[in-house]
């Protein structure tokens, strides 16, 4: 069975857009819910800063900080974003509002993001900032 989605929580972000600009075959549909793709600004998550450390056994590379390589995602998948403005540790800004609007420049997201205005980390309540 062909894979059509990937779903993608927090870190999991990274790792999947991570492998599409590094050579997997990208899904129709990537999804992000509160995705952690700002690697070097991840200052508000306890432990954060010190397990991504960990993981790449020092600096985060330029090459898998996907933030800093919007330009060579593919543009065939539909990208989705369920993220809150309100999370504190994953912030919108640098993460879900970056990438959306990054994408929409390259023409990835073909109507404008909506953003909703409610949730935190700690509540079930997750709203969509929407691509094509």
């Amino acid at each position: 069975m062909p894979v059509t989605l990937w779903v993608s929580g927090s870190m999991g972000g990274a790792t999947s857009l991570n492998a599409m600009v590094h050579g997997v075959a990208p899904p129709p549909c990537w999804y992000g819910v509160k995705p952690a793709v700002a690697l070097t600004d991840m200052e508000e998550v306890p432990g954060g800063p010190e397990n991504i450390a960990e993981a790449f056994d020092g600096p985060v590379p330029t090459d898998r900080n996907p933030i800093e390589n919007v330009d060579l995602l593919p543009l065939e998948p539909r990208y989705r974003v369920v993220s809150s403005v309100d999370d504190q540790w994953v912030i919108y800004d640098e993460n879900s509002d970056r990438l959306i609007e990054e994408l929409s420049a390259r023409q990835a997201c073909w109507s404008p993001p909506v953003r909703t205005r409610i949730g935190d980390r700690n509540r079930s309540a997750m709203w969509v900032v929407d691509g094509r």
